[in-house]
């Protein structure tokens, strides 16, 4: 199967969950023995380098099309396209205000699949098909959609992270559920990264998800007694944010009442980014560490904590975690994403003493983590084996 992969996310590096995950994706196709894989990626110029450099270590034939400079206007001067534009402007959703004036994108894609002989075209992240027709029938379609874009968009729009002012906002809001729903009916499939994510509305094939995963690392974690507790996340992304808060005023000052020894170390957030009244002595606050640090950590400290309270997608720093095998303690929203690992420990947010109660027992009872790590480990491989040609046997099912 000669199966043509675009998207707009950065493949240039893994600063976040979604640079690593399409990485991941482009990868784990490349290794489907049943699938001959081509690339084209589209995005800013300054990320062209970086993403060709990758797609070009992994080995594959690759194309990028860095976008059009210059301010965005209507496709020509009738009046539908200056409304439409108009539209645009006031009320856009994310990245259909960069989409406008991008036709060279899709005429990237049309050369690839006639010049390649492509059977299936997968766009990885819901907005790249604001870039690439999906609504094709020369070739078979799918999407990978990266978590819940309309309740992601919800959530910015609460906490007034979009450039919309309120009623401007609860629009945009309503034209992206609205693209979001007429992509997914009109793409062949829509694969998701994690059960929750699954679409509800109207869809061409029955949707499908493929948990992303990393291979074990050749030098894995080993219990070491450091009694640290790690959390990694760049808290200008909100839920990382959150997630901190949660860290630092909730489980902190409860883990030192019961465990003073017992300390966290927060990758992503430097201590001046923490309010006074958060700052407590078992807590430190490591900045934006570079790759070797954070490597460093997830060998030596004695338990990862992912305490995110949303369940979109996947959270890539714990699919990492699983790569080292370092016992991973995180929030049920977050396991929501890792079906297959079962009879582990989990964290109520609800409930922080409850948390920091069985931080303190896993840290003081050797035996006992060590036995939720081997659990955690023995399902991970299993699930591993399981996903061997997991890519083309989902492309097959799409209606020709």
């Amino acid at each position: 199967m000669r199966v043509l992969y675009f998207t707009i996310v950065p493949l240039m590096d893994d600063s976040n969950g979604g640079n690593m995950c399409c990485r991941n994706h482009v990868r784990r196709l490349s290794q489907d023995p049943d699938i001959e894989l081509f690339v084209l990626w589209a995005g800013e110029p300054a990320h062209v380098a970086g993403t060709a450099a990758f797609l070009a270590e992994i080995g594959v034939p690759f194309e990028t099309v860095a976008f059009e400079e210059g301010d965005a206007h209507p496709r020509d001067g009738s009046p539908a396209a200056l409304a439409e534009y108009a539209e645009v402007r006031a009320y856009h959703h994310p990245w259909e205000l960069r989409a406008l004036n991008q036709h060279h994108v899709q005429e990237a894609a049309d050369r690839m699949i006639a010049a390649q002989g492509i059977d299936c075209v997968v766009a990885d992240y819901l907005q790249s098909a604001l870039f690439v027709d999906l609504g094709r029938r020369d070739v078979r379609t799918a999407l990978v959609t990266l978590n819940r874009e309309d309740s992601f968009y919800r959530d910015l729009i609460s906490l007034g992270l979009t450039p919309h002012p309120p009623e401007a906002a609860e629009i945009s809001h309503r034209r992206l559920v609205a693209f979001e729903r007429a992509t997914y009916a009109r793409v062949g499939k829509v694969i998701a990264i994690g059960p929750p994510d699954m679409p509800t509305g109207e869809v061409r094939s029955p949707p499908a998800y493929i948990t992303p995963y990393f291979d074990p690392r050749p030098e894995p974690w080993r219990h070491s007694g450091t009694r640290n507790c790690l959390f990694v996340g760049n808290i200008g992304h909100y839920p990382n944010r959150l997630a901190a808060n949660w860290l630092t005023r909730e489980l902190a000052p409860r883990l030192h009442g019961i465990a003073p020894d017992i300390r966290i170390t927060i990758v992503g957030a430097t201590p001046d980014q923490i309010p006074p009244e958060d700052r407590h002595p078992n807590l430190e606050c490591l900045g934006i560490a570079d790759a070797a640090t954070v490597e460093a950590l997830m060998r030596t400290a004695d338990l990862m904590l992912c305490p995110v309270e949303n369940d979109y997608g996947v959270k890539f720093k714990a699919v990492q975690a699983l790569s080292y095998g370092i016992p991973l303690l995180a929030s049920r929203q977050t396991m929501c994403g890792f079906p297959h690992l079962r009879n582990l420990p989990v964290i109520d947010l609800d409930r922080p003493e409850e948390a920091a109660a069985v931080i303190r027992h896993l840290l003081s009872v050797p035996e006992t983590l060590k036995a939720v790590q081997q659990r955690q480990t023995a399902h991970q491989a299993a699930f591993i084996a399981s996903q061997s040609g997991v890519w083309s046997r989902t492309l097959r099912e799409i209606p020709a």
